[in-house]
């Protein structure tokens, strides 16, 4: 969650969004790519907190990248 003035909430968002299609895993990768920086989902709990974040967007909130497996 990033909090920021309407002023600039539109330019930061773009900038953010851009960033994170930007972002290498390390899915298919060596765990130890030092290009990767995101690791993977290691079990299911945790794979299911993450979809839980795409699941319970508010109705106000826009999920600007991804949001799919």
């Amino acid at each position: 969650r990033v909090l920021a003035s309407a002023s600039i909430a539109a330019d930061l968002t773009a900038a953010l969004a851009e960033q994170a299609k930007s972002a290498t895993t390390t899915f298919g990768r060596a765990a130890d790519d030092e290009d990767a920086w995101v690791p993977p989902v290691n079990n299911v709990n945790q794979m299911e907190r993450v979809l839980s974040f795409f699941t319970d967007v508010p109705s106000h909130a826009t999920v600007a990248v991804g949001g799919n497996r």
